[in-house]
């Protein structure tokens, strides 16, 4: 039987959770979970039925040590849920995993080739392909999504495998804590060798804004204080009615949105307003970083100080970063050196 035979339909989660609260709530005080939460849930686990269950039982605890409503939502995106989720029998393969060469090689394939619905296909015309196809499938990780299409197990389980691809390694110094050291560090570890040879171009030949999303969170997975997380496509948890592109969370709360060649520039800073679609989604600090060629410099007279303009050199090897009220930052992208990329 397969892992689509195997996954909850939505209704069957809604009758799970329904029974699940009525039985807590007799044991103990009511237990409450949002609608909203709860298709976030479904959403980020797929109606796998271990993470599912290991889901609602830390959102149980959560809930008697008194967390409500947002802080409830928070808690799910958490480094404390993370760890908790990985606990399941979804995550055994991880304690031991030891990648071969060609696993790692199909894994960030299928990462970096994933379409709007999470699918992928990885060319398995090779036996070593073929075996790491093979291995994948059996420990649960990757599982098929209709003929010829794969995707990961559950959204989260794509997450979590994102960080453990792209992690830096343990002796690696992160950034201080300080959001815009953050930042800086983020962009300074980017890799020029990557941008220059996605393909990933729109019709005036300049990188989309998913290269930019894919090449950002790798450089970013290692300046990450720690103890903390980064999660892409944050929103529906927070029942917000937009997805913020990171949102690194525990006690930070930092969002970062990214866009390109200084392309729809209001409205993106229009959904960090009171009133705009990020309003529910608890932040302490956000920004955007509009990467743009060098060509492109922005108007010092309408500059925003809560926008990161990276203006990049033809080769990417360096980048200028304008920033209301400060002075100009020359920065050599770094992420090339091997004592800094990721594993």
């Amino acid at each position: 039987m397969g892992l689509d035979e195997l996954r909850l339909t939505e209704d069957e989660f809604k009758e799970l959770t329904r029974k699940f609260t009525e039985y807590i709530g007799d044991e103990e005080e009511p237990f409450d979970i949002p609608n909203d939460l709860l298709e976030s849930v479904y959403n980020s686990t797929r109606g796998h039925p271990h993470l599912v269950r290991r889901t609602l039982e830390y959102l149980q605890r959560q809930y008697l040590r008194g967390d409500r409503d947002d802080d409830l939502r928070r808690s799910i995106v958490s480094y404390d849920y993370f760890l908790e989720i990985q606990r399941t029998r979804v995550f055994d393969w991880m304690t031991k995993w030891q990648p071969t060469p060609f696993d790692t090689q199909f894994l960030k394939t299928a990462y970096d080739t994933l379409d709007d619905d999470s699918t992928f296909v990885v060319d398995t015309k090779t036996a070593e392909m073929q075996e790491a196809l093979r291995r994948l499938t059996r420990s649960g990780l990757v599982t098929y999504s209709g003929r010829s299409r794969l995707q990961f197990a559950a959204p989260i389980v794509r997450i979590i495998m994102g960080q453990r691809l792209y992690t830096a390694p343990l002796d690696l110094e992160t950034s201080n804590g300080s959001f815009e050291a953050f930042l800086q560090t983020s962009i300074e570890r980017m890799r020029p060798s990557e941008l220059r040879k996605s393909l990933s171009h729109g019709t005036n030949l300049r990188l989309i804004e998913r290269a930019w999303q894919k090449a950002w969170m790798l450089a970013a997975s290692t300046a990450i204080p720690g103890g903390h997380t980064i999660s892409p496509d944050v929103g529906k948890v927070f029942g917000s009615s937009g997805f913020l592109d990171f949102y690194i969370n525990g006690w930070l709360k930092w969002g970062v949105e990214l866009m390109r060649e200084g392309r729809r520039m209001g409205d993106h800073v229009s959904r960090f307003m009171p009133t705009g679609r990020y309003k529910q989604i608890p932040l302490s600090e956000w920004a955007i970083i509009d990467f743009r060629h060098n060509s492109l410099r922005p108007d010092f007279k309408t500059l925003n100080p809560n926008i990161w303009y990276a203006l990049y050199a033809d080769d990417y090897s360096t980048m200028t970063i304008i920033r209301y009220g400060k002075e100009e930052m020359l920065l050599t992208l770094r992420g090339d050196d091997p004592h800094l990329s990721p594993h």
